[in-house]
């Protein structure tokens, strides 16, 4: 073989080479779904009643499931990175209640259609462990069934009256100028989150007969709101978390 034909031999395997490797990269630089992939995960959610933690998820793939925590609540976080949802304000119709979510999206208690009452659910167990009833609606607080007859602080269900003094009138209570978280932890910011967070507590009830200006609620009760205009003089209304609720407090 003369010396040009093995030039072009060797000229032709370097082509060949060069292009395989070109190739090769462009595969390489376009593999990233490959990858990374993407599961399904098994879709679907559950919503659980009354632990003093809120709701907490996590996700697989394209699914996603949800469910109620017990006391320390997994969506309540202590860091920036555990925070969990953040929690907004429910200015509802007066009457209708916000009541947490649900397998099918957030649960409102319609007044109009005579059930302005939330309840949420007592543990089936009768710890905090749970598992909770689901939450429900009610036309009023003995018409909450969804507890277990326990005389321990997480069984019966928790009747609320309110999120806001406008559902007051409209379910029963008129003049009332207060709306009342009982017998619950003082809401306390979580931090690094940006919102507050109450615990315990056995229900949320509409308080004063004299109409007009907000009042303070009752010693020891906390004054739950949708806005400022909810709250006494010389406090604002923010957005926390009770239980499965996303409610405001007045501070």
């Amino acid at each position: 073989m003369n010396i040009k034909t093995v030039a072009l031999v060797f000229g032709a395997t370097m082509t060949l080479v060069a292009g395989g490797m070109g190739a090769v990269a462009c595969s390489s630089s376009s593999g990233g779904n490959g990858s990374s992939g993407s599961g399904s995960g098994s879709s679907g959610s559950s919503s659980g009643g009354g632990g003093d933690g809120t709701t907490s998820s996590s996700s697989g793939g394209s699914g996603s499931s949800s469910g109620s925590t017990g006391d320390d609540g997994g969506d309540a976080g202590t860091t920036t990175a555990d925070c969990g949802s953040i929690p907004t304000l429910h200015k509802n119709n007066p009457g209708d209640v916000y009541c947490g979510p649900t397998d099918a999206g957030g649960l409102d208690c319609v007044f109009d259609a005579g059930s302005g009452y939330c309840c949420i659910g007592g543990s089936t167990s009768g710890t905090s462990a749970g598992p909770y009833y689901p939450q429900m609606c009610a036309a009023n607080a003995a018409g909450c069934t969804n507890g277990a007859p326990d005389a321990g602080p997480y069984g019966p269900a928790i009747p609320v009256a309110c999120n806001q003094i406008a559902d007051c009138p409209t379910n029963g209570f008129t003049g009332a100028t207060a709306c009342c978280l009982q017998a619950a932890s003082t809401a306390a910011e979580v931090p690094g989150c940006g919102y507050v967070k109450a615990k315990g507590g056995n229900a949320i009830v509409c308080e004063g007969t004299g109409g007009g200006a907000p009042t303070t609620c009752a010693s020891g009760e906390q004054n739950v709101c949708s806005s400022d205009m909810d709250c006494p003089s010389g406090t604002t209304c923010k957005p926390g978390k009770w239980k499965l609720v996303q409610i405001g407090f007045c501070q």
